[in-house]
């Protein structure tokens, strides 16, 4: 029975903002009743506050009520936003000004500087950081583009350079880092259709047909391994050498020449029949066989692998019987109907079986057949040699992407990661090719493999690799989708198909300084790129302050030492008492109109006030948040209904120096008895850790938490049903207990996202507080006050889900 996702581990509260999900699998639960009084530390009154519930296409507003059907949601909901807000100490929009009127001190204006780590900051040029910029070409194509540039030839003869080197004729006198003879036979291809120079398009297509020609009369010159006699004798034709093999193969294998140069070997796998042909010569030598089989064992894994996706074609591997002494390890070539069956797809492996590493070789296999499956889904009814180059964004990327799937234990590849992170800072997906694979695997994470297959179907080959990416831009969802990419990037968190974590390096564009107003950056984006700097804010400040798009745009940050804690660019941030602070900016856009310009403007900054007294860790009087809860429950409307009875574990509080504040729920239990129901006992239990900051104001009267984030474990246990699970992971549907699809609108949160908007129109949202040296008190004049104890020792943070 298909899983029932009810994750609500990560909860990130933009606060004031509107919040939205994190990744897939991960709900944000800000839900409430109408009329509920959700955030009583700043306390406000609520007007309005709906959830709405994403399932796809459509959206559904769900107005809550107080009706019988919904009884245990409501008990849900008011525990959860109590909770899951770390009351009492939680804010929205901040206000600059506390209660009593009385604020900050503004300071007179300045202009934004720049920290001398970075003296170009300040424009809008991206300043990379030093020593990671040197990178050789990634591919055939970036050679023969920086070969022009360079002036060291034109762009057909270096195509011609590299068939010369496909066909063994000559060295690779450059490096590069991936070297597949797909890509020769694709530019070749391409520059016969396009190219300028008849004399080089006649050479190039000469030398097409020394290197593939043999394909057309294949199996004139193989026969089954099986006919091979233990003697090393044909039982039907005369044996040849593998010279004359050789020489046959350049010559196209021409007809009538009853000779046998190839054996093979066949078998069904995924739905399809896969064949290997290979060098009679080489029977006999353990290594060469070795990398045969290998190859055949690959190749019918890949064919199994890929069934899943929908049907395929028959493929063939053919290792060349041509003397290749120059060829290295990854030189393999795909071909789409030219030379060959259009119902077959062939793959030619010119490399030396003496070079042979295992690993690379199965990569090798999985990935040129996966070439296979675009070709039979994607072009077998399109002209693909005159786009070629447009689709290398996403059929190198996908087809590494999917030799992972095939081999999630051979890590080969990784090398790309370092080069995407160099890429992506200043050019597009479109402008990238095998390295893009990062960016599939994490597609792979979010929505699967099938969705990744689903979208490429989508992609209109004849547009340009730019206008594919409108394809992209329009397919569901995905300006968010490629922000959180982006964040998962720059949180190191992108595992591949094998579990593993991808060695991401998060390099940056550059870092800047803020002190003061005006605008603390400008940037050019382009679509489908990262753009990220580094912002440090100076200490005791306050900042307002807001973002212009000249396009579509979107930024999100975090705290440096936040993984996982993103939000968008808030209205209001204040920096550390002791320290600044630091984020991160991650500014992207999906708009395909061009490149767009994004700036953060410094409207306003403040000194803001920290109390000593406040600084340690706390814990609530159980008896007085037992109060404070049944009172605030009972101005909701909702007291009719529960009453808090018992409380145990512990609800805590960290104020760090540096103006960071930890809320902590350890093994906290809240049982409640339900109106009308005798000896009914509703059980919730939570251990949770929300981050934030804190400032006070000039008096040390007022106090005030902004940028609320929270990691969670829920579970409740209803009277009848049983217990519920609410976090930490997926739960299988028959082991939920019976019955819980009549809780209410639990059926609901079934493969759901939640998301949600909280709306206010009051502005005094800080909180009047005493502190001294053994208590803390929050007062709530129309509620009741909240004690907290002072601790002497440090509150150990709980171990949560995937932090355990």
């Amino acid at each position: 029975m298909e899983a029932t996702r009810i994750h609500s581990r990560l909860y990130r509260a933009s606060l004031g903002m509107t919040v939205l999900p994190h990744a897939p699998g991960c709900l944000i639960l800000y839900l409430s009743l109408s009329k509920l009084l959700i955030n009583p530390f700043p306390y406000n009154q609520l007007d309005r506050h709906t959830f709405f519930i994403r399932t796809g296409v459509p959206i559904m507003r769900h107005e809550t009520t107080q009706s019988k059907k919904y009884l245990w949601f409501a008990i849900l909901t008011l525990t959860m936003v109590s909770l899951a807000c770390q009351l009492p100490f939680v804010g929205q929009k901040t206000s600059t000004t506390p209660d009593d009127g009385a604020g900050p001190t503004a300071e007179p204006s300045a202009q934004t500087t720049v920290s001398t780590e970075d003296e170009n900051a300040g424009s809008s040029t991206p300043t990379p950081l030093a020593g990671i910029e040197s990178l050789p070409p990634t591919n055939f194509l970036e050679l023969v583009e920086e070969g022009v540039e360079q002036g060291r030839w034109s762009r057909g003869e270096g195509i011609l350079y590299l068939v010369e080197y496909l066909a063994g004729e000559r060295a690779l006198e450059y490096e590069v880092a991936e070297q597949e003879g797909t890509m020769i036979y694709g530019l070749a291809k391409q520059y016969i259709a396009l190219g300028e120079n008849e004399e080089i398009k006649e050479k190039l297509q000469s030398k097409l047909q020394e290197l593939l020609g043999a394909l057309h009369n294949l199996e004139d010159y193989a026969v089954p391994r099986d006919e091979y006699s233990q003697k090393g004798s044909f039982k039907v034709a005369a044996q040849t050498t593998p010279e004359d093999c050789g020489a046959l193969w350049k010559k196209g294998f021409p007809k009538l020449q009853n000779k046998k140069c190839l054996l093979y070997q066949e078998a069904q796998a995924g739905g399809v029949t896969v064949k290997v042909y290979y060098p009679v010569g080489w029977q006999g030598d353990a290594q060469k066989l070795n990398y045969v089989q290998v190859g055949f064992e690959a190749l019918q894994k890949s064919a199994e692998t890929y069934q899943q996706f929908g049907s395929s074609i028959d493929m063939a591997v053919i290792f060349s019987p041509a003397r290749h002494p120059n060829n290295e390890d990854k030189l393999a070539t795909t071909l789409f109907k030219e030379f060959w069956d259009d119902d077959v797809c062939p793959m030619v492996i010119h490399n030396r079986p003496d070079k042979f590493q295992q690993g690379k070789h199965r990569s090798n296999i999985a990935h040129e057949a996966f070439h296979c499956y675009q070709y039979w889904h994607v072009f077998k009814q399109a002209k693909t040699n005159e786009n070629y180059t447009n689709n290398l964004w996403w059929t190198e990327g996908s087809a590494d992407h999917f030799s992972n799937v095939v081999y999630p234990d051979i890590k080969d590849n990784q090398g790309l990661v370092r080069v995407f992170d160099i890429k992506s800072r200043t050019q597009s997906l479109y402008e990238m090719t095998y390295e893009n694979y990062v960016f599939f695997t994490d597609w792979m994470n979010q929505r699967g493999n099938q969705d990744l297959v689903n979208f490429l179907h989508t992609i209109s080959l004849t547009e340009s690799a730019k206008g594919q990416m409108e394809d992209l831009a329009q397919y569901y969802n995905t300006d968010v989708f490629f922000q959180r990419f982006g964040e998962r990037y720059m949180d190191n968190y992108i595992p591949d198909p094998g579990g593993d974590l991808l060695p991401i390096p998060a390099s940056i564009n550059r870092e800047i300084s803020i002190n003061g107003t005006g605008k603390a950056f400008e940037v050019s984006v382009k679509p489908f790129q990262l753009y990220r700097l580094k912002g440090h804010y100076p200490q005791q400040r306050s900042f307002a302050q807001r973002m212009e798009y000249e396009r579509n745009g979107m930024t999100t940050m975090r705290r440096t030492n936040a993984e996982g804690i993103w939000n968008e660019v808030p209205e209001q941030l204040f920096s550390r008492c002791e320290a600044g602070v630091s984020y991160y900016f991650l500014i992207t856009s999906t708009d395909t109109g061009g490149e767009h310009t994004s700036s953060l403007l410094i409207d306003q900054t403040k000194t803001a006030a920290c109390d000593g007294c406040l600084v340690g860790d706390w814990a609530v009087q159980n008896d007085s948040f037992t109060r404070w809860f049944n009172n605030l429950a009972a101005q909701s409307g909702s007291g009719s209904m529960v009453t808090l009875e018992n409380m145990s574990g512990l609800m805590g509080a960290q104020f760090g120096e540096g103006r960071l504040y930890t809320s902590i729920n350890k093994e906290l239990i809240l049982e409640f008895s339900i109106t009308g129901q005798a000896n009914q006992t509703l059980r919730f239990t939570s251990t949770s850790i929300g981050e934030g900051t804190w400032f006070t104001n000039g008096e040390n009267t007022h106090l005030s938490i902004t940028q609320q984030s929270l990691r969670a474990d829920f579970k409740m246990e209803i009277p009848g049903i049983g217990e519920i699970p609410l976090g930490g992971g997926t739960v299988p549907e028959e082991a939920l207990p019976p019955g819980y699809e009549e809780f209410g609108a639990f059926s609901d949160l079934q493969n759901t996202t939640f998301f949600g908007t909280l709306s206010t129109e009051a502005e005094g949202n800080s909180r009047s507080y005493t502190c001294n040296e053994d208590t803390l008190t929050i007062h709530y004049p129309q509620i009741s006050d909240l004690i907290f104890n002072r601790l002497d020792e440090p509150i150990e943070l709980p171990m949560i889900g995937d932090n355990e």
